[in-house]
C-alpha cells in the first residue's frame, strides 16, 4: 500500500513539470553568415550559412529536431604550410574556400520568458561534407606546386566527417504560429583540413580539429 502511495505521489509531481506543448511541431529557415575557425584566420563575413529544421516539442520545455545546412567561408594566410596537397620550400601566400553541407539530429531544452520570447540551446550529431578549394601564390624563393584557383573544379577536395554541433537561439514570439530571432551556432568537424592546412605555426587559430561559428537570423512557424 505504501509502494502505491509513493508511485502516486511520484506521478503527480512528474506530471506537474511535464507540461505538452501545444505547438509540437515547427520548421525553422536561418539565413547569417558563416566563418572557418581554424590554422588559416577565416573571413569573418566572407561566407554565408542556409538552415532548414523540422522540430518536435513532445513536452514544453524541450525539443527534438532534425536540420539540414550549408554553409561558404573563406580564409587568407601566409608563413610557412604543411598541407598533404602543398609542398613548398619557402612562405607563400595561401587563399581557401570551403563549402560545408550536412543533417544532424539535435536535442536541447527551450524556455520562454517576459511572456513574448524564447531561449533556447541544444546539441546535435550529424554528417557534413566539405567541398575545399585552395588558391596558392609564391611570394618569395621558389616553390614545388601547381597553381591551385578557387574556382578550379578539377583540384577541388571532397571530404565527409562526423559533426558535433551546439547552438543556441533567442527569439520573440510575434504569435502564436510564428517567431522570430537570432541563432548561433559551433559546427565541430573531426578534421583538422577544413582550411586546407594541418600544421602552419604556432599562431594557429586551432592546434588540432577546425571548426565553423556561425550566426544567423531565423523564422521558425509552428503548426
Amino acid at each position: 500500500m505504501m509502494r502505491t502511495i509513493k508511485l502516486l505521489i511520484f506521478l503527480l509531481v512528474t506530471s506537474s513539470h511535464l507540461v505538452l506543448a501545444q505547438n509540437t511541431h515547427s520548421l525553422d529557415l536561418e539565413f547569417g553568415q558563416a566563418n572557418t575557425i581554424g590554422d588559416i584566420p577565416g573571413d569573418y563575413f566572407g561566407g554565408y550559412a542556409l538552415g532548414l529544421g523540422y522540430n518536435f516539442a513532445p513536452i514544453e520545455n524541450l525539443y527534438l529536431s532534425i536540420s539540414y545546412f550549408h554553409s561558404e567561408s573563406t580564409g587568407i594566410g601566409e608563413e610557412e604550410i604543411n598541407s598533404p596537397w602543398i609542398h613548398t620550400l619557402e612562405s607563400n601566400f595561401l587563399a581557401y574556400k570551403n563549402k560545408v553541407s550536412g543533417t544532424a539530429v539535435k536535442a536541447g531544452f527551450k524556455t520562454a520568458f517576459l511572456e513574448r520570447f524564447e531561449y533556447k540551446v541544444g546539441m546535435g550529431y550529424g554528417i557534413s561534407k566539405a567541398d575545399l578549394f585552395l588558391d596558392l601564390e609564391q611570394s618569395d624563393g621558389v616553390y614545388e606546386t601547381q597553381i591551385y584557383h578557387l574556382g578550379d573544379f578539377k583540384v577541388k577536395e571532397t571530404m565527409f566527417f562526423h559533426s558535433l554541433l551546439v547552438e543556441a537561439k533567442l527569439s520573440l514570439m510575434i504569435n502564436s504560429h510564428l517567431n522570430l530571432g537570432l541563432s548561433h551556432r559551433f559546427l565541430f568537424l573531426m578534421s583538422d583540413m577544413l582550411d586546407g592546412i594541418s600544421i602552419r605555426n604556432e599562431r594557429d587559430q586551432s592546434e588540432f580539429n577546425d571548426f565553423l561559428n556561425s550566426q544567423a537570423i531565423y523564422l521558425q512557424y509552428h503548426f
